[in-house]
């Protein structure tokens, strides 16, 4: 199977195909909007994800009209925290991973990106993936 290019819309669809295996979290709604500076074909790549009742039910390329929460960082930081090779706690304290919005709405998503369901899923997408 060819690889697919990371942050491209087949890779957020992978993901997005995979969502109904985070695990459940009665009204835990987030919509997140990640915008992505420095990305190797120039300027920068916006995307969010959708999340409702725990699970990942969108993951799109493109910019939310009113997201809760945002995160910006540069494309490097981007790969390190998708491979895992950067926590996230330190990328937010660090500079390199910077918040906007609702912080604390998506502080109560952590445990759902920490548990194992969601980093099995995205070590499947990952395998697949071109960095």
């Amino acid at each position: 199977m060819p690889k697919i290019k990371y942050l491209s819309p087949e890779y957020l669809a992978e993901l997005e195909k995979r969502g109904d295996r985070m695990p459940e979290k009665p009204g835990l709604n987030l919509e997140i909007q990640h915008v992505i500076r420095e990305a190797p074909e120039g300027g920068e790549i916006a995307y969010y994800f959708r999340i409702r009742d725990g699970r990942l039910v969108a993951a799109r390329r493109g910019t939310l009209e009113r997201p809760m929460c945002s995160l910006r960082m540069a494309y490097k930081t981007s790969v390190k925290l998708s491979t895992r090779e950067m926590k996230a706690l330190v990328g937010l304290v660090t500079g390199k991973i910077r918040p906007g919005g609702d912080v604390a709405r998506l502080r109560s998503m952590i445990p759902s990106l920490q548990s194992p369901e969601f980093i099995a899923l995205t070590d499947e997408v990952h395998a697949m993936t071109e960095y």
